[in-house]
């Protein structure tokens, strides 16, 4: 396809995940002169068609005209659900316009690549709209159709299995969704039919359309960023800190594996882990990270099952059930659930992800990583993965 459609697919400043926000509240706060770069990567090495990239520099353009609406602006400041945003966060929202100049799209032949920079606290809302009009994009122009009858039999059947188990569910779906469309049915469809069991969605927009509880605390970039502003010994300390001292205890779920979960128990002190409510498990093997868990509470004196996990890597229902079965004693058990919601209609989904690549502090250029417990989603250079590696004497 050589042409595509002038329509905005995104049309709300709030179509957006809620850790954006979160994290956008502490960049703005705390960090306001950290300048940053995202980078885009296709894992999946998906080629893309003529045009897209032009396509994609619209889409970013009527992303960038969009303000906070009157009715958005009073959801933030009024709903029991949006009391952790401090008032003068909301007030700076009110205003708030992403820029296009920020991001940098170019194509050749099939390739796309794509960077953001700037100060950290006016681009960090870029990531999941960029993520999400790619994906949905990609399907436009390749002509790639959802099957009606394969979405709605298995998102009925995946519903039913969930709540007969009992499993407490979060739908993660905005950045690799099919389509904006598909996944608002998703999210009211389970806000009618498994109200026992879906706890809420991350993206904002459709939690204040269906009034139900947006999910999320922070993402691999914000211990990233402190990697940048504290080296990476104190990265994920500083890191936890800092949310507390954002947040005062709320949104207390602490995601593990930026450096290793191994490193993150390591300075996961017994005072941190007394303020925090639990942990996010998103990659590695789910099984050793909850035994490893167990393992750590138990040596600090801790009940682990006054504590959260909530699993958030590749989950279909079956996993997640399983995981329920095996663990709920150990831990109060929830899943956040992401493509296998919003993108399970018969086509193969993106593996697509933006992350942060360097940073800019008083100046000074460093360069971040991130190190999965899964080893095919490390992220940055391999020379900073290997000074990384180092200064965490991961390294034999």
């Amino acid at each position: 396809m050589t042409t595509f459609e002038k329509k905005a697919i995104i049309t709300s400043i709030l179509d957006n995940d809620l850790y954006k926000f979160t994290m956008m509240q502490g960049a703005w706060r705390q960090y306001r002169n950290l300048v940053v770069e995202y980078t885009f990567t296709n894992r999946g090495q998906t080629p893309f068609p003529k045009n897209f990239g032009a396509a994609l520099r619209w889409q970013i353009k009527q992303v960038a005209n969009l303000r906070l609406t009157d009715k958005e602006y009073t959801w933030l400041k009024t709903s029991e659900n949006t009391q952790f945003f401090r008032p003068e966060f909301i007030e700076l929202l009110r205003t708030f316009k992403l820029r296009a100049k920020d991001v940098t799209v170019r194509q050749r032949g099939n390739k796309v690549t794509l960077s953001i920079k700037g100060p950290w606290f006016r681009t960090i809302l870029w990531e999941v709209p960029l993520l999400a009009l790619i994906s949905e994009l990609y399907f436009q122009m390749t002509g790639q159709k959802a099957d009606e009858d394969t979405f709605t039999s298995r998102l009925e059947t995946k519903t039913r299995k969930l709540v007969a188990a009992g499993a407490k569910f979060a739908e993660f779906g905005t950045r690799r969704r099919f389509s904006q469309a598909i996944q608002e049915r998703v999210v009211a469809y389970f806000a009618k039919n498994a109200k026992s069991s879906f706890i809420g969605t991350s993206n904002m927009y459709l939690a204040m359309k269906y009034d139900i509880k947006p999910i999320g605390t922070q993402a691999h970039e914000w211990f990233m960023a402190h990697q940048a502003m504290f080296g990476t010994v104190l990265a994920n300390q500083k890191g936890l800190e800092s949310w507390l001292d954002e947040y005062d205890g709320d949104l207390g779920i602490a995601l593990s594996d930026t450096f290793t979960t191994d490193v993150f128990f390591k300075t996961f002190t017994k005072a941190l882990a007394d303020a925090y409510d639990g942990l996010r498990w998103d990659s590695g093997d789910a099984d050793e990270f909850t035994l490893k868990a167990k393992a750590f509470y138990d040596s600090i004196n801790i009940d682990s099952q006054t504590k959260s996990i909530v699993y958030s890597d590749s989950l279909n229902d079956d996993r997640a059930i399983e995981l329920l079965e095996t663990f709920n004693e150990m831990f109060i058990i929830a899943f956040g659930i992401g493509t296998y919601f919003t993108n399970d209609v018969g086509v193969k989904p993106l593996n697509i992800v933006i992350k942060l690549f360097r940073c800019w502090v008083d100046g000074e250029l460093r360069e971040v990583v991130k190190l999965s417990d899964t080893p095919g989603k490390n992220n940055g250079t391999q020379e900073a993965i290997a000074q990384t590696l180092q200064d965490l004497d991961l390294v034999a």
